[in-house]
């Protein structure tokens, strides 16, 4: 709920609510969050410091920390076309985060096939529409899902992955979605 309050521009509530959150962070001795939701890691790296100013903690998502603990792993190849979805909490909002899982994806073997649209121009996944605008949502995820040549498309955003499946399902593509770690799992042997 507190998310909300800074969506709708409630600063005040959202700062009272972020202050209380840094607080049991800090009683609790968390000096690093590693974050699998790619908002949230938007959310906790831009705007608590926005508002709270500089924070006692770092902030890093998961698909950051694949690749050092893959490398010199005894990994099963998966050599499945796939095309990785750059999520903008993490990308064009959220601070650049482009290279790191397409090296996690490499290390595992998977064969990358890229879109002409990708990184900071990534197109929208629709689900930032899908409480109030549902038609629109499953329309911004099948035209995304007519771009990709691959059929199977990974993301490292949970609310990408519920986005593009709604508009699978929806619009009626032939296509499948997995999050990162759902590939990196089946590699590891």
């Amino acid at each position: 709920m507190w998310l909300f309050y800074y969506y709708i521009g409630r600063m005040d509530l959202a700062q009272e609510h972020f202050e209380k959150t840094v607080e049991k962070f800090k009683q609790a001795g968390i000096k690093r969050i590693i974050t699998i939701c790619a908002g949230c890691y938007h959310n906790f790296k831009n705007w608590y410091p926005e508002l709270l100013g500089e924070k006692n903690f770092e902030v890093i998502h998961i698909s950051q920390l694949l690749p050092s603990l893959l490398k010199g792993r005894k990994l099963e190849k998966d050599s499945r076309e796939m095309t990785y979805h750059d999520p903008c909490g993490l990308g064009r909002l959220g601070g650049g985060i482009y290279d790191e899982p397409r090296e996690a994806l490499r290390l595992c073997g998977v064969n990358l096939a890229g879109m002409e649209q990708n990184r900071e121009l990534s197109p929208c996944c629709g689900a930032m529409n899908i409480n109030n605008f549902r038609e629109i949502s499953a329309k911004l995820g099948g035209n995304f899902l007519d771009k990709v040549k691959a059929n199977i498309i990974v993301t490292s955003c949970s609310f990408c992955l519920f986005g593009l499946n709604y508009g699978i399902r929806k619009m009626k593509r032939d296509k499948r979605v997995l999050y990162l770690s759902e590939v990196i799992l089946n590699s590891l042997s």
